[in-house]
């Protein structure tokens, strides 16, 4: 099973089965050296990918606290607290991040959480 997790530079395959585990540690040992919030972003997205959603949660939040204006971190974030079972705190999340950016993603994404599409 592979996924595709996008970038804004560029386009990377994880392979869920083998290498994942190598992919997540070597992109934790660029975040340690670089606290770069694109390699938390790139962790939040691998590991919502494995359906890890409190990992994904957590990788999601420091990209936010390094970086608090990316849909994508936002989004993860919310999807992985929804995916955890607090769909309405997603959705509080979501609501106050759309009041200063208003993104229509942002906004799709609370329509989808709202009516169960997620």
């Amino acid at each position: 099973q592979e996924v595709t997790v996008m970038d804004t530079e560029k386009i990377k395959k994880i392979n869920l089965n083998g290498s994942s585990a190598n992919y997540i540690e070597t992109m934790k040992k660029k975040f340690s050296k670089s606290k770069n919030p694109r390699e938390a972003l790139l962790l939040a997205k691998a590991f919502y990918a494995k359906k890890e959603y409190s990992k994904s949660e957590e990788w999601a939040l420091t990209a936010n606290k390094l970086d608090s204006n990316k849909d994508e971190s936002w989004h993860i974030f919310a999807k992985s607290k929804a995916k955890l079972g607090q769909k309405d705190e997603a959705i509080k999340i979501l609501a106050s991040y759309y009041k200063r950016s208003h993104s229509p993603k942002t906004k799709a994404l609370i329509v989808k959480i709202k009516t169960g599409r997620l």
